[in-house]
C-alpha cells in the first residue's frame, strides 16, 4: 500500500515504525524466555526488515545493532542498553518515537508540505500523551528524574 504514497518521510515512518514493534515484541519474547514461540507469526509486516533478518536476529541479538544503525545514534546507544537491561526498553521506546517524530521536523514550517499533517497529528498525540504521563506520575508519587526519563522529545524543538 505504501507504494503509492509519495511523501518519503511518510514512507520511512510506517517502514520504521514497522521495526521498532517488530524489535520490541523481539525484546520482551527474549525477556519472557519465550525461545520455542516463533517470532515470524508476531511480526508486523511493512518493515525493512525481512522475517530472515528477524531470524538472525533471534540467533545472534547483536545483530539487531546493526540492523538498527540507519536510526541513528540515540536510538543505537538506547537499543544496546536494552538489549543488556530489559529496564532500559523504555528508553528505546523514547527514542524511537523521537526519531519518528523528527522525520516530520524539517516540514513543521512548510504551509503546503503534505507532512505537516501527519506532524502535527503526532505532535499532538505526543502532548497529550506527556499530559497523561505528568499527571499520573505526579498522583502515584513518581520520583520527578523518573516522570523526566519517559517523556518524550517536543515537536516544536
Amino acid at each position: 500500500r505504501l507504494e503509492k504514497v509519495q511523501s518519503k518521510a511518510v514512507k520511512e515512518y510506517f517502514r520504521a515504525k514497522a521495526d521498532f514493534i517488530n524489535a520490541f515484541t523481539y525484546l520482551r519474547m527474549r525477556e519472557m524466555d519465550l525461545k520455542g514461540m516463533p517470532l515470524s507469526g508476531l511480526l508486523v509486516p511493512g518493515g525493512k526488515l525481512n522475517p530472515r533478518d528477524w531470524k538472525k536476529v533471534s540467533e545472534n541479538p547483536d545483530r539487531l545493532l546493526h540492523l538498527f544503525r540507519r536510526f541513528g545514534e540515540s536510538v543505537q546507544i538506547a537499543l544496546a542498553h536494552a538489549l543488556a537491561d530489559r529496564k532500559a526498553l523504555p528508553a528505546l521506546e523514547r527514542a524511537a518515537d523521537d526519531y519518528l517524530l523528527g522525520l516530520f521536523r524539517p516540514y513543521r514550517n512548510e504551509p503546503f508540505a503534505i507532512e505537516v499533517l501527519p506532524g502535527h497529528l503526532l505532535a499532538l498525540e505526543r502532548e497529550a500523551a506527556a499530559v497523561r504521563l505528568i499527571l499520573a506520575g505526579k498522583r502515584s508519587r513518581f520520583d520527578p528524574s523518573l516522570i523526566r526519563e519517559r517523556l518524550r522529545e517536543a515537536y516544536v524543538r
